[in-house]
C-alpha cells in the first residue's frame, strides 16, 4: 500500500507498507529486504513520470479521460475549488 501526502506545493512525501504472512522468521526477514529493495526500484521509476507531470497543478487539467477507478479525481477538484473560492 502507498500512500501519498502533500507537504506543501512542491513536495509530495510517500509512505509504504507491505502486507504479508510469513511467520517463519528466517524466512521473512529476506522477504522483507526484497520487497524493500523492488518497491525502492519501482517507486523511483515512478518517480520520473511524477515529477515530469504535466500540467503541475491537478486543477490545471483540461481534457482529462477519466475511468471508474478516476471517480475520485473530479470529486476532490471539486472540493478544492470550492474552498479556494472562499
Amino acid at each position: 500500500m502507498v500512500a501519498f501526502v502533500p507537504i506543501n506545493e512542491g513536495t509530495t512525501r510517500y509512505y509504504l507498507r507491505v502486507y504479508h504472512r510469513i511467520r517463519n522468521p528466517i524466512l521473512a526477514k529476506p522477504f522483507e529486504t526484497l520487497m524493500r529493495l523492488s518497491s525502492r526500484y519501482i517507486l523511483n521509476q515512478d518517480r520520473e513520470v511524477v515529477v515530469g507531470q504535466t500540467p503541475v497543478d491537478s486543477g490545471d487539467a483540461g481534457a482529462d479521460r477519466m475511468i471508474e477507478a478516476d471517480r475520485a479525481i473530479p470529486q476532490f477538484r471539486k472540493i478544492l475549488s470550492g474552498l479556494l473560492c472562499e
